[in-house]
C-alpha cells in the first residue's frame, strides 16, 4: 500500500506531470470528438481533478493571473443566477446557471494546467501532440468524406448515404480550433508546411458539407492576414469589431437584414436564409426586453416545434426558433438581455488583449487572433455558446496554443 503511494506522489510531483496530462486531451480530443463530442466534458473534468490532486500533493497555493476576467465570469454567472427570477422555466435557468459555473471552473483549471506546463518547460511535449492529433484527426475526417462515412457507420450504424454527413460537424469544429497552432508548428518546416492544415480543413469541409466551416477558415485567414501586415492599426480595429459583434446584431437583424430579401439571392442556400428568419424573430423578441432578458436558457422554452417559417419565395424553412438561434451574441441578448452582453464583451475584449499582449512575437499573436475568430464564426452561426462540448473544446485549444507556442523558435524544428 506504502509503495503504491509513493508511486502516486512520484508521478504527481514529476515535473513532467502536467504536460503528459494536457498531451492526452490534446491529442484525444479532435478523435473523441467524432464519437461524441460530449466526451470531452467529462474527459476535462477527469483533467482538471489530476490537476487538483497535483496541486493539493504539491502544497501549492492557487495563483490567478487572470483575476480581471474572473472577477467578470463572476459577475456573469451571478446575473445568470438571478436572471432565474424572471425565467419562465426556473428550474431550467438555474441548471444552466449550474453548467455555466462548471464551465468557468473547468477553464480556470485548464489555465492553472497550462500555467504548470510553462514552468515546468514542457511544451515540445504538448506540441508533438498538437500535430499528432491534428494529422491523424484529418485524415480520418478526409476518409469519411472520401467513402461518405465508412468508419461511422460501423461505429454508430448510421446510413450516411441517406442522411448525410452532417454529425460530422463538431469534429471538423473542433479540428478547426487545432489548425492555426498546428500551423504555427509546421511554419518552422516550410511556409507550404504551414498551409496544410487549412487546405486539409477546406477539403474535409466540402466533403462533409459544412460551409460555415469554410467562412470561418477564410475570415480567421483575413483578420490574421490584415493584423501581420498591419499589427498597430488593425489590433484596436479589431478590438472594436470584437465589440460590435456582440452589441450589434440584435439591432441588425431586426431592422437592417430582411429575410424576404435575403431569399430572392439564389446564391444563398436555403438553410442560410433560415438563419436569417430565425434571427430576425429571436432579434425581435429581444428589442421586447432589451435590458434583463428572459432568463438563462430562456431559448429552450421558445422552441416551439409546431411554429414553423415559411414564404412564397423558398416555401418551408423549419423551426422558427430551434434549441438555440444558432448566434452566440443573440443568445446572450435574449437570455441575458443587455446587462449580460456587456459582461460578455468585457470579458471577450479582456482575454483579446490579454492573449495578443501575452505573446512574444506579432506572429503569435496573429495565431490567436487567427484562432479566436474560428471561434467567433462558428459561435454566430452554427452553435450554441452555452454548449458544453464547444465550451470544453475552446478551453483545450487555449490551453494547448500557449503552451505548443511557448519558446516554439528555440525548439528544434
Amino acid at each position: 500500500m506504502s509503495f503504491r503511494r509513493s508511486q502516486i506522489g512520484h508521478a504527481l510531483e514529476n515535473p513532467r506531470f502536467a504536460a503528459i496530462i494536457l498531451s492526452i486531451v490534446v491529442f484525444t480530443a479532435p478523435i473523441l470528438a467524432m464519437v461524441n463530442a460530449r466526451v470531452l466534458v467529462p474527459l476535462l473534468l477527469v483533467t482538471t481533478l489530476l490537476v487538483a490532486a497535483s496541486m493539493i500533493w504539491r502544497r501549492e497555493r492557487l495563483k490567478f493571473r487572470l483575476l480581471p476576467l474572473g472577477i467578470i465570469g463572476l459577475t456573469i454567472i451571478v446575473w445568470a443566477l438571478l436572471s432565474s427570477a424572471w425565467s419562465a422555466d426556473p428550474t431550467l435557468s438555474l441548471r444552466g446557471t449550474a453548467k455555466l459555473t462548471g464551465n468557468f471552473v473547468l477553464a480556470f483549471l485548464t489555465l492553472y494546467l497550462l500555467q504548470q506546463v510553462l514552468e515546468d518547460g514542457q511544451a515540445q511535449l504538448v506540441r508533438k501532440a498538437l500535430v499528432a492529433s491534428f494529422v491523424l484527426g484529418a485524415s480520418i475526417l478526409l476518409f469519411e468524406g472520401l467513402t461518405n462515412g465508412y468508419l461511422s457507420g460501423l461505429v454508430l450504424g448510421a446510413e450516411a448515404s441517406k442522411i448525410g454527413l452532417f454529425w460530422l460537424n463538431r469534429a471538423g469544429a473542433v479540428l478547426a480550433l487545432f489548425a492555426w497552432p498546428a500551423s504555427a508548428i509546421l511554419l518552422q518546416l516550410g511556409w507550404v508546411y504551414a498551409l496544410l492544415p487549412f487546405f486539409a480543413l477546406i477539403v474535409i469541409s466540402f466533403l462533409i458539407g459544412f460551409d460555415t466551416l469554410v467562412v470561418a477558415l477564410f475570415a480567421s485567414a483575413l483578420a490574421a492576414g490584415a493584423l501581420y501586415l498591419r499589427w498597430s492599426t488593425v489590433r484596436p480595429i479589431f478590438a472594436a469589431l470584437l465589440i460590435l459583434t456582440i452589441i450589434a446584431p440584435p439591432v441588425v437583424f431586426s431592422k437592417v437584414v430582411n429575410p424576404i430579401e435575403m431569399a430572392k439571392i439564389d446564391s444563398l442556400s436555403k438553410p442560410l436564409v433560415h438563419r436569417f428568419h430565425i434571427w430576425r424573430f429571436t432579434s425581435d423578441k429581444i428589442l421586447e426586453r432589451p435590458i434583463i432578458g428572459y432568463g438563462m436558457n430562456s431559448a429552450r422554452t421558445m422552441s416551439d416545434k409546431t411554429t414553423r417559417i415559411r414564404d412564397d419565395i423558398r416555401g418551408d424553412y423549419g423551426e422558427r426558433l430551434p434549441l438555440h438561434p444558432h448566434n452566440f451574441a443573440l443568445q446572450i441578448w435574449l437570455e441575458l438581455g443587455g446587462v449580460g452582453a456587456l459582461l460578455f464583451t468585457a470579458a471577450f475584449v479582456f482575454l483579446f488583449c490579454h492573449l495578443t499582449n501575452l505573446t512574444v512575437s506579432k506572429r503569435e499573436a496573429v495565431i490567436f487572433v487567427g484562432q479566436f475568430v474560428i471561434s467567433g464564426a462558428l459561435l454566430s452561426s452554427s452553435f450554441g455558446i452555452w454548449q458544453s462540448w464547444f465550451l470544453a473544446s475552446l478551453w483545450i485549444t487555449i490551453g494547448a496554443t500557449v503552451a505548443a507556442l511557448s519558446g516554439l523558435d528555440r525548439s528544434p524544428s
